[in-house]
């Protein structure tokens, strides 16, 4: 080149030295038609679809269909008119060459909140803990999800889609098949009606009269329970603890320091799961957990979360054991209550908390030793319906204990707290045994416990004969 130099750029200067010109000659790209707006107008499609009643209509908004890196999809341009549509699906095809996928569908095919008359079952529960957080008194949240689970399990059973769908005449076709299936599986009528009244009731109380009107503000077609008048008989009637034979109880009470200290007669353990305790060693949580249900009649997850900021004293000097709210625990009933607790039983607790010290050097603020935390949950996780047992090993091998003593109860643990709420019922009243079992009414003890009772002498009358015999 003698007049002209190519510079890096692509562009032609000229080389004399009088000359100042310079003439950019840079190569445009030339425009794409698949830029402009015309070219996606004969792209743009009306789709069809299906009526309920079978029959074939068209959408009255255009519609187009995307392709990209294998993939493609139909984008809604929610217009009638074309020219608008040409220009968004334009823009929409280009947004979708820059971002991808993923961003292209959160922008232009963003999923609709459910509407409030097509609420489906699957929506339900979130629908329902948002709800409970605007009540005044909502109840305790794992209590939320047995019911919600309850619920749940209603629906399924009777195939509805849609909350609203479940009618008392769904309720009813579930009453029905619950009972066959139950019948089939050889159960009792009299446990199969109380597992039934139970499922209901729960299931029910996600339709309170708080929570329909709660409901009713957010224009949801629920206006009534549609348990109401479902649970059948009222009072059903259960059978009455029996006590456990005098002399296995008075085996349990023997037994116990060799569970405290270990077994040196004891078998070896067999592999038989997850867990398998070994007897020969000592096991001071499990005696810890023997000791505040049988000898205190805690349930089990007061005895899982009891601290030792829950004893105290009386004035007279006996020990008392507080249930009450912590950051780990609420009590059943919502209201904290005093046990008294008998002086060789907090002894023994006493000492057992001292062997620990002596172990570990520090103390756990738990009364059952072993873990001194709580998991946390994890908040962004959904709710679960079963409880959290930082004790849960030692719950399992005293059950195991305990069947290899001769306890039968499907529930050997709780069979516990009834043997120290037939104790107090017997010896003192049902009224003591309501106050120290935590129950909510008289009523719930004495259904319990009633027949334990002895009928009084009522000989006490004094009748003066008539004057002149």
């Amino acid at each position: 080149m003698t007049e002209l130099e190519m510079t890096g750029k692509g562009t032609c200067e000229h080389s004399r030295p009088d000359s100042n010109r310079t003439v950019d000659r840079t190569v445009k790209p030339k425009p794409r038609a698949i830029d402009h707006a015309d070219y996606w107008t004969s792209r743009l499609v009306r789709r069809k679809f299906t009526n309920p009643d079978g029959t074939r209509a068209e959408a009255s908004e255009w519609s187009v269909r995307l392709f990209h890196i294998g993939r493609e999809a139909y984008f809604n341009l929610a217009t009638g008119n074309k020219a608008a549509a040409a220009h968004k699906a334009r823009d929409i095809h280009r947004f979708l060459l820059a971002k991808g996928w993923d961003a292209t569908n959160a922008k232009f095919k963003p999923k609709a909140a459910p509407r409030p008359d097509a609420l489906t079952v699957a929506d339900f529960p979130v629908t329902f803990r948002a709800t409970l957080a605007t009540l005044e008194t909502p109840p305790r949240s794992l209590t939320a999800e047995f019911y919600l689970a309850r619920l749940l399990q209603v629906c399924r059973a009777v195939k509805v889609r849609r909350v609203d769908e479940l009618t008392p005449e769904k309720v009813d076709d579930f009453k029905a098949g619950y009972r066959a299936a139950a019948r089939r599986d050889g159960r009792p009528d009299a446990t199969l009606e109380r597992s039934l009244r139970s499922t209901l009731r729960n299931a029910g109380a996600c339709f309170t009269a708080d929570l329909l009107a709660a409901y009713g503000k957010q224009g949801l077609p629920l206006l009534s329970n549609p348990f109401a008048g479902k649970l059948g008989k009222k009072g059903l009637d259960i059978e009455s603890y029996q006590p456990l034979p005098r002399d296995l109880l008075a085996t349990i009470w023997h037994d116990a320091a060799v569970l405290r200290d270990g077994d040196p007669s004891a078998p070896a353990p067999v592999k038989r799961g997850v867990f398998v305790p070994d007897f020969r060693e000592a096991n001071a949580a499990a005696y810890a957990v023997l000791l505040l249900e049988l000898g205190c009649g805690l349930r089990r997850e007061e005895a899982d979360k009891a601290e030792w900021s829950w004893f105290g004293n009386y004035p007279d000097g006996r020990p008392y054991i507080k249930v009450q709210a912590t950051a780990h625990f609420t009590p059943k009933s919502g209201q904290s209550r005093d046990v008294p607790v008998e002086k060789a039983v907090f002894e023994e607790l006493v000492g057992l908390r001292e062997k620990e010290l002596a172990r570990t050097g520090r103390l756990c603020p738990f009364v059952v030793p072993g873990l001194d935390e709580i998991a946390v949950a994890d908040k962004s996780a959904p709710p679960r319906t079963n409880r959290y047992y930082r004790c849960d090993r030692a719950h399992r091998a005293l059950v195991i204990w305990l069947r290899a003593r001769g306890v039968a109860d499907r529930h050997p643990c709780h069979a516990l707290r009834k043997e120290f709420g037939s104790f107090v019922a017997t010896t003192f009243s049902l009224f003591h045994a309501q106050k120290l079992l935590g129950h909510s009414s008289p009523t719930v003890t004495s259904r319990h416990y009633a027949s334990l009772v002895g009928v009084p002498n009522i000989g006490f009358a004094k009748i003066q004969p008539k004057a002149g015999h």
